[in-house]
């Protein structure tokens, strides 16, 4: 009987290998190698817009008007044809932080944004902030780019630069960088 068990012992060994090695084969046939591939790149161009708002303007702002803002020191994005001219632009928002500037006075320090309304009504500091002035004859703006808003424009002056005006203005806002 030991013989007989030995034998069929044999034959489901030998079945169960052959089995396996068949399968084996055939499974990895049937897979297909995992390849890895580059997703899809979009090259996009991150001055489109800002090329496209200047060609637009091509034409319709004077010699004068662009030599201006090609030489003061407000930030301004310009479009330059093939013969080195100016053709276009317009003046940007300078990148600054929100309410950094303070208010010192009543009086001015020297790197102080100033405004003179009888008072010295001075500002130290970058960024932005609503004021409320009236009666103001002379601006200066300190040791930083500084302009003070008006209804409908804005008064830059830059660093260590001052104005004194013929009649009286009102600002609602300073912005320094």
């Amino acid at each position: 009987m030991f013989g007989k068990r030995a034998a069929t012992s044999a034959i489901a060994v030998i079945a169960i290998a052959g089995l396996a090695g068949l399968a084996a084969p055939a499974y990895a046939t049937e897979r297909e190698p995992i390849t890895a591939t580059a997703p899809e790149t979009v090259q996009v161009d991150p001055y489109a817009a800002i090329t496209e708002r200047l060609e637009r303007m091509v034409g319709t702002q004077s010699e004068a008007e662009l030599q201006v803002m090609s030489t003061d020191t407000w930030p301004a994005e310009l479009l330059v044809g093939d013969d080195g001219d100016v053709i276009a632009g317009y003046y940007v928002e300078p990148a600054i932080s929100v309410r950094a500037i303070s208010v010192r006075g009543p009086g001015c320090a020297v790197g102080d944004a100033c405004a003179y309304n009888g008072t010295n009504n001075g500002w130290f500091g970058t960024g932005q902030m609503d004021i409320s002035i009236s009666g103001v004859t002379r601006i200066s703006s300190g040791s930083y780019n500084t302009t003070f808003w008006r209804s409908g424009a804005g008064d830059n002056l830059a660093p260590n630069k001052s104005t004194t005006f013929t009649s009286s203005r009102s600002y609602y806002g300073i912005t320094r960088s």
